[in-house]
């Protein structure tokens, strides 16, 4: 399996708006941000709580718009900054204590709905969908350059729906 910022790599080539790819109806691009510093990470996640997957994504990618509809804004996944996505996770584990563990970290929002990329402690890629329960979460990937890859080979369709 590749790492984090190699699974990213296939991304930064989608910079130009595509028509007709895959299932979407939309134009879809993507933008991979540069890298975040070791300090802008840690100032919002402690070193305690940052996965090592996590961190790595980061440092490859301090942003990122993945197979974004670059007209409407209804279609791709945009991985959220440190900050955003420790405001982010911290909301879901207020507003939803059942269901979102203390070592869950939220990493990105599916745009034209609710649904949230979560990474588990073990690694584990999960989708959090905004009325389920936990245990009727996806699991999508079990590391993140897994989901990431298969992601880049669904463009951008959520894959784990048509199973």
């Amino acid at each position: 399996m590749p790492t984090v910022n190699a699974a990213l790599d296939p991304y930064r080539g989608w910079t130009e708006p595509r028509d007709g790819v895959g299932s979407s109806p939309f134009r879809l691009a993507s933008k991979v941000e540069s890298r975040a510093s070791i300090d802008e990470v840690s100032e919002v996640w402690p070193a305690h709580a940052l996965l090592p997957e996590l961190e790595a994504l980061w440092l490859s990618s301090r942003e990122a718009w993945l197979f974004q509809d670059i007209d409407y804004g209804q279609w791709g996944l945009h991985i959220l900054d440190p900050a955003a996505a420790a405001a982010r996770t911290s909301a879901g584990r207020t507003s939803r204590p059942g269901d979102f563990e203390a070592t869950d970290a939220v990493v990105g929002e599916f745009l034209g709905d609710t649904d949230l990329l979560v990474l588990e402690a073990n690694g584990g890629v999960l989708v959090a969908l905004p009325l389920d329960p936990r245990t009727d979460w996806p699991r999508v990937a079990s590391t993140l350059p897994e989901f990431l890859t298969r992601y880049l080979e669904a463009v951008g369709d959520k894959y784990w729906e048509s199973s």
